[in-house]
């Protein structure tokens, strides 16, 4: 059964995928994590915490007085603290970890999971009343439009590079266009879902979007081969990622906000001020 992931993060390609991924979308994160409240006291899990800096910040925010719980297929990169607890932990297979959680977060996973509407239903069920879950991914149906190239004729090495990877997505079962639905599960599942933020910008050569599509393509070098790029192209598109001078409009990242009916209207789940 395809898995949905295409990438192997073990590596040092990894790694840099995991460190541009936070350098490129934390602020985002934070700042809707910031809005509903997040604060002291509260119950987090943190799921596909890659590198662990949203796991790390919301540590920070809830204090010794609440607990994040963080999970990944690979946990190589995670740092258990007094008040942080890492496990290793497919959500796609996996029980949910026990607790009654006061926020669940998940950020460019459930893109990956076949069975994502299994997954958020089980979800569901580990929020207290009033808890939130959040979910965030980027819409990855169409082509990244490129704003700017210093020269036109390397345009179509982008756009090729950017055909195959999405195309291998869709190969091991990844849904490019979920978030776009993401609303609408979470009102089956039975959430109350709030609203849906959505982040984009302009990314140039050697900023944090281009080098996670620099990351990717290490990590998938023999598939980009095997589908039809050259030696040639491969050393145009790493060029092309690292010159300021090439702008891609990318990633545009889709938050979700929704809310486990039982609180009272306009209260906060956590325990303490934000």
């Amino acid at each position: 059964m395809p898995t949905g992931y295409s990438f192997d993060n073990a590596g040092a390609a990894g790694a840099r995928q995991l460190d541009q991924l936070s350098e490129a979308f934390d602020g985002h994160t934070t700042s809707v994590l910031t809005e509903y409240g997040v604060g002291r006291g509260w119950r987090c899990l943190d799921i596909g915490a890659g590198a662990g800096s949203i796991a790390g910040w919301l540590a920070d925010r809830v204090g010794p007085e609440g607990h994040v719980t963080a999970t990944d297929v690979d946990p190589r990169y995670l740092t258990e603290r007094d008040n942080l607890t890492v496990l290793r932990h497919d959500v796609g297979r996996d029980p949910v970890p026990a607790g009654e959680y006061d926020l669940i977060h998940a950020r460019m996973v459930f893109v990956h999971l076949p069975n994502r509407h299994e997954v958020l239903a089980r979800l569901v069920s580990a929020l207290r009343p009033g808890g939130l879950i959040v979910l965030s991914d980027c819409d990855c149906r169409e082509r990244d439009p490129i704003l700017a190239v210093p020269d036109p004729a390397d345009a179509e090495t982008f756009e090729l590079f950017n055909d195959i990877i999405r195309s291998l997505g869709r190969r091991n079962g990844a849904d490019l266009g979920w978030t776009r639905y993401a609303y609408a599960a979470m009102r089956t599942a039975g959430l109350a879902p709030d609203r849906t933020v959505v982040f984009g910008r302009s990314w140039p050569g050697g900023s944090a979007g281009c080098g996670l599509y620099q990351a990717l393509a290490y990590q998938i070098e023999p598939t980009l081969r095997a589908d039809g790029m050259t030696g040639e192209q491969l050393a145009t598109l790493h060029r092309l990622l690292d010159d300021p001078g090439f702008v891609l409009s990318a990633w545009l990242m889709h938050t979700t906000v929704g809310r486990r009916p039982g609180a009272a209207a306009g209260t906060d789940p956590g325990r303490g001020a934000g």
